[in-house]
This record gives C-alpha cells, sequence and structure tokens, in this order.
C-alpha cells in the first residue's frame, strides 16, 4: 500500500511488506552536533528529562510528534543502550499512554545520521492506520509463544531469512504507573531484555550494526548489513513495516522490488 505524506511517499507493509560500520570506511555520521546546546528555538521539549537525558522535537520528522531522547553530555550513536537510557525512553513511552514505539539506529549502516547518542520515541496515533504494521504478526507470534509455555522470544516466518529476534515485555511492566524506584526497576528489566536479546542475534556488544525497536509489548532486534537498497535508506521502521521514498523512482522501486526483498537485501542472513 502507497500513501501519500507531505510531498514525499510511504510504503507501508508486512507480507508484502556487513559487519560493523561504526569505524569502517562505511556510511557516514553528519559532522555537526544538532544535539548540543543551543538548540534552535522550539527544538527542545524538556531539558531536565531526566539528569542524563533531555526531550527534543525531530526537526525532520517521520510522523507528527516524533520525537529525540537525547543524552546531554556527548555519547557515541552506536553505544549499547544504558539503563539511563532506557528510564528516560519510559518516560517518554508513558507520557504516550504506552501507544508508540521506541527505536534506535546504532550506526549509519542501520540508518543513524547524527553521531550523538539518542534514540526516538513515535506516538503509534501518528502512523497511517494507527498501528505498527508488523505487530499483529508479532502478537500473534507472542500468543502462540505464551499457550505453549515458551516465552524466550520468537522470529517472524516473514523475517526468517534475516538475523533478528523479538523478546517479549511482560504485561503491564510499561503501562503501570508508580514511584521514582518503581520506574528504576522497570527500566532495570528492560535493560536486561535488551542485552538478553543481544545474545540471541549473536551480537552481545552491539558491535554489529542492529535495528532496537521496543513496543509495550516487545524488543525487536534486527542485525543489519547494509544501509540501503538501491539509493533508498532504511532504518528502524522500515523492519516495523514503514518504508520511507522521497521520489517517485523510489517508490516503483519498492512497488517492483516488494518491500520484503528490499529489508532482506539489507538485514543480515540468519546463519551468517
Amino acid at each position: 500500500m502507497i500513501k501519500l505524506r507531505s510531498g514525499a511517499r510511504q510504503a507501508q507493509h508486512w507480507r508484502t511488506s556487513s559487519t560493523d560500520s561504526r569505524n569502517s570506511g562505511g556510511p557516514a555520521f553528519r559532522r555537526t552536533d544538532i544535539f548540543l546546546e543551543p538548540f534552535e528555538d522550539g527544538i527542545c521539549v524538556c531539558d531536565n528529562l531526566t539528569k542524563t537525558h533531555r526531550l527534543l522535537f525531530n526537526k525532520y520528522p517521520c510522523r507528527e510528534h516524533h520525537v529525540l531522547v537525547v543524552t546531554k553530555h556527548r555519547e557515541q550513536q552506536g553505544e549499547l543502550l544504558n539503563f539511563e537510557d532506557f528510564k528516560a525512553s519510559l518516560i517518554v513511552l508513558r507520557a504516550f499512554q504506552s501507544n508508540a514505539v521506541v527505536f534506535y539506529n546504532s550506526s549509519p549502516t542501520a540508518g543513524a545520521s547524527q553521531s550523538h547518542k539518542h534514540l526516538q520515541v513515535m506516538p503509534v496515533a501518528s502512523i497511517p492506520g494507527k498501528k505498527v504494521p508488523i505487530n499483529e504478526r508479532a502478537m500473534e507470534t507472542l500468543s502462540r509463544n505464551k499457550a505453549s509455555a515458551d516465552e524466550q522470544g520468537f522470529v517472524l516466518p516473514e523475517y526468517v531469512n534475516m538475523r533478528h529476534h523479538f523478546s517479549p515485555i511482560e504485561p503491564d511492566l510499561i503501562a503501570k504507573p508508580g514511584t521514582d524506584e518503581e520506574l528504576k526497576e522497570v527500566a532495570k528489566q528492560l535493560e536486561r531484555i535488551y542485552m538478553q536479546t543481544l545474545k540471541q542475534v549473536n551480537n552481545p556488544e552491539g558491535r554489529v550494526a542492529y535495528n532496537f525497536a521496543m513496543t509495550k509489548d516487545w524488543m525487536l532486534i534486527m542485525v543489519r548489513r547494509h544501509p540501503e537498497y538501491r539509493g533508498l535508506h532504511v532504518n528502524t521502521l522500515g523492519f516495523l513495516g514503514l518504508l520511507f521514498a522521497d521520489s517517485e523512482e523510489k517508490v516503483k522501486l519498492i512497488e517492483e522490488t516488494r518491500p520484503l526483498e528490499v529489508l532482506r537485501a539489507l538485514a543480515m542472513p540468519m546463519h551468517d
């Protein structure tokens, strides 16, 4: 399905739907750090989201209310996510009443353009159809796993040839309100799930480029080998079922190649 968005086009799908680049000669980050003060007027939403993070509007949003969770001090994009990252992201996720997706592009190969460490949060209500395209299939698989008493995680059949892993998140863990101590405990649990998921894709130190996504129900890590397919650049959103094209030529490329084939070309094969 192709939908028009702000002069560009978006391919939404789910059915039709190389190693570490951080120190390689591959795709490069932009040189200027736009995540350090001073900011342009209207960019900073909350300077004290936590002691370690601030909340910024995305200057080039994919959808409405697309925001960035940014470290106050310079940290390198590609460093492992930590307790503080999850704590700050959790505050934003709860502000969206848990109906949002958090994502992280670990390097230029995974779709990152800024070298300053940042996660992104996008409310589901701003996505066409008001849902994450792959969520239905993920939840179906998650339900089957629970029925068979297997809650160690899963892969999607559609993504079977791509090195990825979904890890379930305990129901209501993210959504339930609580004290600051409870917030810290949930952040620690999310960090543990994240580290376990990295191990499942044989990338325990995050040295190989990857995409990370989190909803209130699951985490996904997809390992990458290429940043783009014939000029079509893809970040985490592509593996959630959202491919963005900025020209009619790229729309045609998506339609002719089919979204899943584009994603297969960009993901690390399951057994490499």
